[in-house]
């Protein structure tokens, strides 16, 4: 998947097929390109880079070589690589579910929301529980296990939401 990615974007970027037997320059830089994000991205061998577009592990290494070369002088190079490897990087945390957070606060906050989400819903699962154990096992409910303290239920009945709007979970009513 994350092949077929970097594949399609260094070829639609450099508008040429990598995979055409060729030595022109722009076919260089654009295999080089394809074989150093592969071996960032993925855990493919150099063998199996290099026969995705028709080349041995050695014309792998020697590429990954040259273009680390070019990388420290040529600003043109330097652009296209970051610009290509932003596009895969972004791409592959999409595949991956990673959430990207602007600050820590943020982070924290989403974290706070899907608990107390979750905390939620498994009282609403409780309740349920809780009523049809009172229709047919009504002794086990005197157990101390059963009694979970009102004030934290309480506080929880209404969780603000990141952009500040009250969202209004089940109160004690519904939940029978």
């Amino acid at each position: 998947m994350i092949q077929e990615l970097v594949k399609g974007l260094v070829q639609k970027t450099y508008n040429i097929r990598i995979d055409k037997d060729t030595r022109k320059a722009e076919y260089v830089e654009a295999r080089a390109v394809y074989y150093k994000l592969l071996r960032k991205h993925t855990y493919l061998s150099l063998d199996r880079i290099g026969k995705s577009v028709g080349r041995d592990h050695a014309g792998v290494i020697n590429a990954i070589n040259r273009l680390d070369g070019w990388l420290t002088y040529d600003d043109r190079m330097i652009r296209i690589y970051s610009e290509i490897s932003e596009k895969v990087q972004e791409q592959v945390n999409k595949l991956e579910g990673v959430e990207i957070f602007k600050s820590l606060e943020e982070l924290y906050e989403n974290k706070y929301i899907k608990l107390a989400k979750q905390y939620n819903e498994m009282l609403v699962k409780y309740d349920f529980i809780k009523n049809k154990l009172a229709r047919f096992h009504p002794h086990i409910l005197q157990e101390e296990e059963f009694n979970i303290s009102d004030k934290i239920t309480e506080r929880l009945m209404a969780i603000k939401t990141p952009d500040n709007k009250l969202e209004i979970q089940v109160n004690e009513e519904e939940r029978v």
